[in-house]
């Protein structure tokens, strides 16, 4: 079990990225829990969050978004419905004539994980190697 294994390694933070399914109460309960979510869940459409789940990237692109902001959130037991720690800066969503909307959202996930990687180690440098935060 995760919660087994983290425990005596006694994470300050458990970081996800790229993780789109539900985290159990235990485990939200023993560790402090952030999730880089690579779309902007600080725009609500009717009460929802439009761009939470795992396909945010392609629902912000065919919301006619103009600008992508990957957000990173507290972990709840709903799938990106945490309370909103930061929004990052926009990337801007270039003419992609040509490419169909898998290889479009490809394109932008890409370009999130290199952020992703800056903001992390920005958090604790001597601790980053390679883009990754290490304990």
């Amino acid at each position: 079990m995760t919660v087994d294994f983290l425990t005596p390694l006694k994470p300050d933070i458990v970081l996800y990225a790229g993780y789109v399914w539900a985290t159990t109460q235990l485990f939200l309960d023993r560790f402090n829990c952030v999730n880089c979510h690579p779309a902007d869940l600080s725009v609500e459409k009717q009460g929802l969050r439009p761009y939470a789940g795992a396909n945010g990237v392609r629902d912000a692109l065919v919301g006619g978004e103009t600008r992508l902001y990957s957000s990173f959130h507290q972990v709840t037991s709903r799938v990106d419905h945490g309370p909103i720690l930061l929004i990052s800066r926009p990337v801007i969503v270039e003419d992609d004539t040509g490419l169909d909307l898998n290889s479009r959202s490809i394109k932008y996930l890409r370009r999130f994980k290199r952020k992703i990687a800056t903001v992390v180690c920005s958090w604790n440098r001597k601790n980053c190697k390679s883009g990754i935060y290490h304990r």
